[in-house]
């Protein structure tokens, strides 16, 4: 659901390139920033497209519940980079003021 929202706040905002921010997970602090993937190429629409039009070996492997219908400039992903903050921790703790001069110090 956390990843549905990110790609709907894509959506809804088309001048976003990145989202960073924290969040908890399973009571663990993590820090992420992620990035839409946007169809941009009509070429993917050949197999992400509707599925009684793309190729039927394609259709009987993957079925045909998730990874179609896409549309052309349609955001339909994320990529995200996940900082657990709890096992870092420690180490940024030692380094001290060099984390903070390189704005790893940001994280806490």
């Amino acid at each position: 659901r956390f990843e549905a929202k990110l790609i709907e706040r894509f959506e809804s905002d088309r001048t976003l390139k990145t989202l960073s921010n924290f969040r908890l997970q399973a009571g663990e602090k993590l820090f992420y920033s992620t990035q839409p993937l946007t169809v941009i190429d009509s070429r993917c629409l050949l197999c992400h497209g509707k599925p009684d039009q793309t190729l039927k070996s394609h259709v009987q492997r993957y079925c045909t519940q998730n990874g179609y219908r896409w549309k052309l400039n349609q955001v339909v992903g994320t990529q995200k980079h996940t900082l657990h903050l709890t096992m870092h921790r420690p180490a940024m703790r030692r380094r001290g003021a060099s984390c903070r001069r390189h704005r790893i110090g940001l994280l806490y």
